[in-house]
């Protein structure tokens, strides 16, 4: 394993919008550092803003007071991103199917659904300090 796969790209955030700027920096600089190709780099760093995003919402319902740890890890042929929120958590299979006709005009409900598109793998941790979300895309 050279230098490279080891690095850590870490960042933490109050939940406010206006930090998204800064996970997108974060998210260059790591894609970047590994080598990834564009596609995939784009793909991996729009599903990291997207579960931020969720997280200042949904997660910590946009309360400035809470915060959002993001750790980006190169690992050997993969990039992962642990994405944590200090919220109530939420349950995955309550989410309806985006594609579903009733689902449709819904203003909201697709994110995770367009996450599992960009990435190779989605995991969920749930614990009583908040959720956190952990992504993976092959290199």
């Amino acid at each position: 394993m050279t230098d490279i796969e080891k690095k850590t790209f870490k960042l933490t955030i109050s939940s406010d919008s206006a930090n998204l700027n800064k996970v997108d920096n974060l998210c260059t600089k790591a894609i970047k550092s590994c080598g990834m190709n564009e596609s995939n780099g784009d793909d991996f760093a729009i599903a990291v803003t997207e579960l931020v995003n969720n997280a200042i919402h949904h997660g910590n319902k946009n309360n400035k007071d809470k915060q959002i740890f993001i750790n980006i890890l190169i690992r050997e042929s993969k990039l992962e991103a642990h994405i944590k929120d200090e919220g109530n958590g939420f349950n995955p299979d309550q989410i309806g199917n985006p594609l579903d006709p009733d689902n449709l005009m819904k203003e909201s409900g697709r994110g995770i659904f367009l996450i599992k598109q960009l990435t190779d793998s989605l995991d969920f941790n749930f614990t009583d300090n908040g959720t956190e979300i952990i992504i993976s895309k092959n290199i």
